[in-house]
């Protein structure tokens, strides 16, 4: 019964761009293999593993950007490459989903970084120990149900003959592939750039981070006046826009250059080979842009010309 809740959990709306995915023809090592995948995508992962949650299992990508700076254009781009589902805007879940663990920062939990021990039967706040690291798996799976599989695999799961195979399926695919997500919000949460960083270091920590700003904040901030509309007057944009570009840069700064890397849009919107050097530092191999696509232009406008990668593109 667990295993179905697993699998229906994951049936929600598909965000992904590629095309008919196969269950069991995605392109990856086996089964077996998954832990030496993730070695080479998180060398450094401090992972805490127990019976309730393997953080490190499941690798991450996630795109940190401020609003237009061509942040669509490089989501487009990164999920053309093999193994990557990376889902738009969510409107900052994940800061919401921090407070599953902020909110137990009190007596009788003492918050959730570390193990938590046991309290007897006879008083209130009676538990089990509960594992260090053990609510990353949780909070992962706030991403995983936001940003499902495509719905082919969902299908191919869901005409299996059991809810175990069925659970057993989705994982293997789910660990196949490089989840994550876009967000031009996380930097409006109340938390600073180091409580952030702390908390995807923790709770996602086979993952990387693409850290995408603006140089040219005046033209940024002709962009989002032409573009947006909020409740936020019109004057205090160019110091809101300065401070969330200081808190992304920030972000990078706390994360190890093997985790990290920040770009400008206007280097990489100019010049592929800029992107390209981002797609071999993420661990692809054969896989060369052919050119940058120009999503969002004069507005909301679609690029919808092809990616070539090359021949014997590889994942990770």
């Amino acid at each position: 019964m667990v295993w179905a809740v697993v699998v229906w959990m994951a049936l929600v709306q598909n965000f992904s761009h590629h095309p008919s995915p196969s269950l069991f023809h995605s392109q990856s090592q086996s089964h077996s293999d998954f832990s030496s995948q993730n070695l080479a995508w998180c060398p450094n992962a401090a992972c805490s593993n127990s019976a309730l949650c393997q953080p490190c299992r499941q690798r991450f990508l996630f795109i940190l950007s401020t609003g237009r700076a061509a942040s669509t254009t490089l989501l487009d781009m990164i999920n053309c490459l093999p193994n990557v589902r990376v889902g738009g805007e969510n409107n900052n879940e994940l800061y919401i989903a921090s407070k599953l663990e902020t909110n137990l920062e009190m007596r009788g939990f003492a918050g959730l970084r570390s193990k938590v021990p046991a309290r007897p039967h006879f008083e209130a706040w009676f538990r089990h120990e509960i594992p260090e690291q053990a609510m990353a798996c949780t909070i992962q799976k706030v991403l995983q149900t936001i940003n499902p599989p495509p719905e082919e695999i969902q299908q191919q799961i869901i005409n299996s003959d059991s809810s175990e195979r069925n659970a057993i399926a989705l994982d293997r695919y789910e660990t196949s592939q490089i989840l994550g997500a876009k967000m031009i919000r996380v930097q409006s949460g109340k938390w600073t750039a180091l409580q952030a960083s702390k908390f995807f270091n923790y709770n996602f920590p086979c993952a990387k981070y693409i850290i995408n700003t603006r140089l040219n904040t005046d033209n940024q901030v002709a962009s989002q006046k032409n573009t947006f509309e909020g409740p936020a007057p019109l004057e205090e944009l160019p110091d809101r826009i300065k401070r969330q570009n200081d808190f992304l840069t920030q972000f990078a700064q706390y994360m190890s250059e093997d985790k990290a890397r920040l770009i400008y849009m206007e280097e990489w919107t100019n010049n592929v080979t800029q992107l390209n050097e981002v797609v071999e530092w993420l661990g692809f191999r054969n896989c060369q842009y052919d050119k940058v696509l120009h999503n969002n232009k004069d507005g909301y406008h679609h690029d919808d010309s092809s990616i070539d990668l090359g021949g014997g593109c590889l994942a990770p």
